[in-house]
């Protein structure tokens, strides 16, 4: 009898713990979307086989498409601050990856030949031509296996700040696989999911990826820019968990080596990761040209958009000639 009523008190705490647990991921959602700054009635969806996909088109001229960086917390808004301008020159594509923005974000192991596989449908289903490319961070090796797969379908790319091909070597560690594990279980998974999140101090997060100050309208922009992963963080947590699974450790070396004077590197000169990183590019392949953006960090779109724009119209028009 004494164990009976052990276990139901046990349960009736654990049922408890799991409702406040609950309770505080609403509570936590509704304080990090107080902006109410997203809109998806700009963009439309590509009905993908693995969920829709969705994406703003703009412009007119060469098609040019612009893939985020890998992240939970990323989206086609990280472009927000140059997709007007390149659109003055471009039919400009700004793409949501799976398990991204506001896209789908079902419950995958995410992984290299998902993506290039999304990225191979959509440039075939809706841009329907072959198209130029500018893409960031994590996303890079995505694209580069795309190029190698299917070359008569992306033209030039512009590669912001590329991963160290040395991460793609290294193990998940146990702590990793374990979170990855936890991230996929329901409630849980969305408390870890917030508890690890970058975004959960965002002083530290923007200290981290950026050179300039938060201050006044950039503030602004930056909660526009990445307020989305934090909208729909319940789902974020399958892309998260699969990256700590190291789902995507996969040689990139193979794709780097085949590349030419149509790609170029583009690495905020303040972070000395990225720094070594395109040294690492050179070295796999010297044809590689690389120009660093003074003052910024990860995204020098969003810190020096004017000069973002115009290295990257001067790349494209280089190789044009």
């Amino acid at each position: 009898m004494k164990t009976k009523k052990t276990v139901l008190s046990t349960l009736a705490v654990l049922g408890a713990s799991i409702a406040a647990i609950h309770v505080l991921n609403r509570v936590f959602q509704k304080i990090s979307t107080s902006q109410k700054l997203l809109d998806d009635s700009e963009g439309d969806y590509f009905d993908w086989r693995f969920g829709r996909i969705y994406y703003k088109k703009s412009g007119s001229g060469s098609p040019l498409l612009l893939i985020h960086d890998l992240a939970p917390y990323c989206s086609s808004n990280n472009f927000l601050s140059v997709e007007g301008s390149l659109s003055n020159h471009h039919t400009v594509y700004s793409i949501d990856l799976l398990g991204c923005g506001r896209s789908a974000r079902p419950d995958y192991l995410y992984t290299n030949y998902l993506y290039v596989q999304l990225i191979t449908d959509f440039i075939l289903t809706v841009i329907d031509k072959k198209t130029d490319v500018v893409v960031l961070g994590n996303s890079v090796p995505l694209v580069l296996a795309a190029k190698k797969n299917k070359p008569d379908l992306i033209g030039k790319i512009a590669i912001v700040n590329p991963p160290s091909p040395d991460d793609f070597r290294k193990k998940p560690s146990l702590i990793n696989k374990l979170l990855s594990i936890k991230l996929k279980m329901p409630v849980i998974g969305t408390a870890l999911f917030n508890l690890i999140s970058p975004l959960r101090d965002d002083e530290t997060f923007y200290e981290k990826n950026f050179s300039a100050t938060l201050e006044g309208g950039e503030e602004n922009k930056f909660y526009r820019t990445f307020e989305e992963a934090e909208q729909y963080n319940k789902p974020s947590r399958y892309l998260l968990s699969s990256i700590l699974a190291g789902a995507f450790n996969v040689p990139v070396e193979k794709f780097i080596e085949g590349l030419d004077n149509s790609a170029h590197i583009f690495i905020g000169k303040d972070d000395p990761y990225f720094v070594y990183s395109s040294e690492q590019y050179k070295k796999i392949n010297p044809k590689l040209f690389v120009t660093a953006f003074t003052k910024t960090k990860r995204y020098p779109q969003i810190e020096v958009p004017s000069t973002f724009i115009m290295q990257i119209q001067r790349f494209f028009l280089r190789v044009n000639l």
